[in-house]
C-alpha cells in the first residue's frame, strides 16, 4: 500500500512539473503577431520556440561623425521549446551585427541581437538597412532597422 501511495504521489509531482503553463501576455503576443485564435497561440507556444522582441526598430537620433553608433534588440524565448539564431544578416556595409550563437532555452530566457553602425564619411540621414535574421522558431525570420542623422563635428577657431 505504501509503494502504490508513494507511485501515485511521485507521478502527480511529474505531472506538475512537466506541467506546461503558458502566460495570458505571451498567448497575447502570438494572437497579435500571428493573427491567429487563443487555441492556436497556446499550441504553437507548446510545440515551438518563439522568438519576441521587445521593439525591432530604433532611432539613434544624432550622432557625431567618427563615432560608432550601438543598439542592442532585446528578445525572449516565450516558447516551450528551445531556440536558436541561426543568420543575421544586414544589406548595408555600415552595419555589423552580433549575436548569440548558442541555443536560448525556453520559458522566457532573453538575448540580445546588436548591431553596430559605422558613422565615418556618412554624415546625413541614415537608415540602416532592413537586417534580416532567422532562427529555428515558429516565427523563423525577423527584421531589425536602426535610424539616424549622422552630424559632422565642427571645430570653431577662436
Amino acid at each position: 500500500m505504501k509503494i502504490k501511495l508513494l507511485f501515485i504521489f511521485l507521478l502527480i509531482m511529474q505531472c506538475k512539473i512537466f506541467a506546461q503553463t503558458i502566460s495570458k501576455q505571451n498567448l497575447e503576443i502570438v494572437c497579435k503577431e500571428q493573427h491567429c485564435s487563443i487555441q492556436k497561440a497556446d499550441s504553437i507556444l507548446r510545440n515551438c520556440g518563439y522568438i519576441h522582441f521587445d521593439t525591432t526598430t530604433y532611432d539613434f537620433g544624432n550622432v557625431i561623425e567618427g563615432k560608432q553608433a550601438k543598439h542592442s534588440f532585446s528578445f525572449t524565448n516565450i516558447g516551450n521549446k528551445p531556440l536558436l539564431l541561426t543568420n543575421v544578416r544586414c544589406p548595408c556595409g555600415c552595419l555589423t551585427d552580433v549575436w548569440n550563437t548558442g541555443e536560448i532555452v525556453p520559458s522566457g530566457n532573453s538575448s540580445k541581437v546588436e548591431l553596430f553602425y559605422s558613422t565615418q564619411g556618412r554624415i546625413g540621414k541614415f537608415v540602416g538597412g532592413n537586417c534580416q535574421g532567422n532562427a529555428n522558431s515558429y516565427n523563423s525570420t525577423f527584421h531589425l532597422q536602426v535610424t539616424g542623422i549622422v552630424v559632422a563635428l565642427t571645430t570653431q577657431k577662436k
